[in-house]
């Protein structure tokens, strides 16, 4: 087991030192629906609500709860998904992260992989301001294989996967994407592919509100809310830390 932590240690190392790697590719993989990244939801309007996002960046840890809470309340009317956009250049762990949550795609549990890096993320991120310390890049990638034997995945093909230089060429192609579409920070977000200002949707009330005129706009009723919604998740959650901004 150890071989294979050493190998993946050199091979992630090795693709942060020369940024972009692997097989280039400056047009992402596009779903038949039009998407880019991981999506969850359906939506008749055809709204796509994308998140360009790092899973080592605390603002993108923040934004999850919030995150969470609307693509329950707008399953059947809203497409979100996920775009691969680690900051290698200040978040050592990252890009074994993004690696690790592809390789769990590959059995079908990446929003799962992605919920448990966000909910875990001080147990596994490098160096920072905030924990100087941090965790050394072979303990990270332990622990991303801890996540996949909790979801049960078969981690012979997991660490396949996690190796595979077909999953960094699928991150590479969506960092590729964000950044034609002008992202340099994370989190960085997106309505039907055109760049929204993180201002519109930072707190709950703004999300929803977004959201809701998305809907209007396009058609459609918003959906209901109870008071008892807004109370639950908002007790719980912060406003947005500053951005996280991609060294140039």
């Amino acid at each position: 087991m150890k071989s294979i932590f050493a190998v993946a240690v050199v091979i992630i190392g090795g693709l942060i030192a020369l940024g972009l790697t692997g097989e280039q590719s400056t047009t992402p993989s596009v779903g038949e629906d039009g998407t880019v990244g991981h999506t969850v939801g359906t939506s008749e309007l055809n709204i796509e609500f994308a998140e360009a996002g790092d899973f080592e960046c605390p603002a993108c840890r923040q934004f999850f709860p919030l995150l969470d809470q609307v693509k329950e309340e707008y399953s059947d009317q809203i497409v979100f998904s996920y775009i691969h956009f680690p900051l290698t250049a200040i978040h050592q762990n990252a890009l074994a992260a993004h690696r690790a949550a592809e390789a769990a795609s590959r059995q079908g549990q990446f929003w799962a992989f992605h919920d448990l890096l966000y909910e875990n993320q001080e147990d596994w991120n490098g160096p920072s301001s905030v924990d100087p310390i941090g965790v050394d890049a072979s303990r990270a990638i332990e622990i991303f294989e801890d996540y996949a034997n909790q979801l049960e995945l078969d981690i012979e093909q997991y660490n396949t996967d996690f190796l595979d230089p077909s999953t960094n060429t699928i991150i590479n192609d969506e960092i590729a994407y964000a950044r034609d579409k002008n992202a340099s920070s994370t989190p960085t977000f997106f309505l039907n592919g055109e760049r929204i200002d993180n201002s519109e949707v930072g707190s709950l009330d703004l999300m929803r509100d977004f959201l809701d005129n998305a809907i209007v706009e396009a058609g459609g009723t918003p959906p209901e809310r109870t008071t008892d919604d807004t109370a639950e998740v908002e007790s719980t959650t912060t406003n947005p830390v500053d951005i996280q901004t991609v060294p140039q």
